[in-house]
């Protein structure tokens, strides 16, 4: 970590993601069940950067817990401004990446971002409007994930206990 660098950018730029690149590699040549397998359990054991489009904002009189390994804890109601990209044919796309450089490749440089565990960018994808998950967009190794996907490994990990049975996306407590 750099002198001057938060813990959270520390996170960021330090994330390799090289299992999950890997992963993706391998379904991008192959594009076979067995492949599109090994990336689904690559994605629930690493993390992944979301970009945003601004700060986030607590409701009045909230705060976000920020832990020493840098991960934020949300409040219900904080307004997280995601980024979503758009399909020539108007759909919507929630990019996320396995590291800065990543995204760095597709030109987007928004200074705030989120580096969320697999499962929860899972869960995201199902709170926003998007039709896909979009890992890596821009790059060879690029891979989409339709939403109907990405709803039977959110079912799959919350019947398996890796995810709680309620909606915890971004940390959220529910009420």
């Amino acid at each position: 970590m750099d002198c001057c660098e938060s813990p959270a950018d520390a996170l960021i730029n330090d994330q390799a993601n090289s299992r999950l690149l890997r992963a993706l590699r391998l379904d991008a040549r192959l594009n076979s069940p067995r492949s599109r397998e090994m990336l689904f359990y690559a994605l629930c054991e690493t993390s992944l950067l979301i970009l945003l489009g601004g700060p986030t904002e607590a409701p009045p009189g909230a705060q976000t817990a920020i832990d020493d390994r840098g991960y934020s804890r949300f409040q219900v109601g904080t307004n997280i401004p995601l980024v979503l990209l758009s399909t020539d044919k108007g759909l919507k796309v929630l990019p996320a990446f396995s590291d800065a450089a990543a995204a760095r490749k597709l030109g987007l440089t928004e200074p705030h971002s989120l580096l969320l565990r697999g499962p929860e960018v899972l869960e995201l994808l199902l709170a926003t409007d998007a039709h896909y998950l979009a890992l890596n967009p821009g790059s060879a190794e690029a891979v989409e994930l339709p939403r109907e996907t990405v709803a039977f490994l959110v079912q799959a990990l919350r019947s398996g206990g890796a995810l709680p049975s309620e909606n915890s996306v971004l940390g959220n407590e529910p009420n």
